[in-house]
């Protein structure tokens, strides 16, 4: 009788899976695994074709974008009094006290980068009537499972958290995302924003952005319904991969979008003196410090 050794299966499961050069993601299970069978969506690394995305330029400062928030949320609640009011028939008195009061609104998850943001973030929305609940690190793990069933059942609408919510959580019905802090790489915006459009839902994202995340910001829109994989970068560190190759790496004069093969026109570029300076490899480097310590 022959003995067969028992076979094990491996399945790897990944919202994101980036490809951003010999160490990634990818690279790794292209060695490890040659033989893979692979499945995945169309979507895989895009912006959702059913998602509305507004990119709003925004202060540095949190209060500022705190500021900007009020003023978002307050447009949607007059929104709401108008539909209610068009569809519930004016001018009744009963509805004169209900007609005062703000309205729910529609189920919004709020991201910060950080947890004291967070906190920041909620207690201005509680100051200013809006009802929230938080969800991060700084809070109790029994009083996050209440704010999570509170906004699940829709008790509350306003769930302000970082990316501890972004995924791994079954939130049901999420109609929009707003980012008052911009997602500090693409792997954590496309995973923020996504939450609006779970199971074929319409969703939308209201995004701030400031200075910081200028280059990431147009390297998402310039790469409309495209996919997102030459916006990822290693170590998830944006600012420094425009830092090191120059804006161009992502964008030709005029806009376009850069295509296929970016990554070899990409070698051996850096910035120097605010310029993308090309040169023939390493080499090229190492001839200059050599001539620098000559004084040459």
């Amino acid at each position: 009788m022959i003995r067969s050794e028992p076979s094990t299966q491996y399945v790897l499961a990944a919202a994101t899976l980036p490809t951003y050069g010999l160490k990634s993601v990818e690279e790794l299970v292209r060695k490890r695994f040659p033989s893979a069978m692979r499945v995945n969506t169309d979507m895989m690394h895009r912006h959702h074709p059913k998602l509305t995305q507004l990119f709003v330029e925004a202060p540095i400062g949190l209060d500022e974008k705190i500021g900007m928030l009020k003023k978002v949320l307050q447009r949607l609640q007059e929104k709401g009094r108008a539909l209610a009011a068009k569809e519930g028939g004016e001018g009744k008195e009963d509805d004169k006290d209900a007609a005062s009061l703000p309205l729910p609104l529609p189920k919004t998850m709020i991201f910060l980068n950080t947890a004291q943001a967070a906190a920041r973030v909620h207690d201005a929305l509680a100051q200013a009537d809006f009802p929230s609940v938080a969800f991060h690190k700084d809070i109790r793990s029994s009083d996050r499972e209440e704010n999570l069933r509170q906004f699940r059942s829709n008790s509350v609408p306003l769930l302000v958290c970082t990316d501890l919510a972004s995924r791994g959580l079954d939130i049901p019905d999420v109609k929009q995302v707003i980012q008052v802090e911009f997602a500090p790489n693409v792997v954590q915006h496309l995973h923020r924003i996504g939450r609006a459009v779970r199971a074929g839902r319409e969703g939308r994202a209201v995004n701030f952005y400031d200075e910081g995340s200028t280059d990431l910001v147009e390297s998402l829109q310039l790469a409309g319904e495209e996919s997102l994989d030459r916006s990822f970068s290693r170590q998830r560190g944006f600012r420094k991969k425009v830092k090191k190759y120059g804006r161009d790496y992502y964008r030709k004069p005029g806009g376009a979008y850069r295509g296929e093969g970016w990554e070899e026109e990409a070698k051996g570029r850096r910035v120097k003196g605010g310029k993308v300076v090309f040169e023939e490899g390493r080499e090229g480097e190492e001839r200059e410090e050599e001539g620098r310590r000559g004084g040459g």
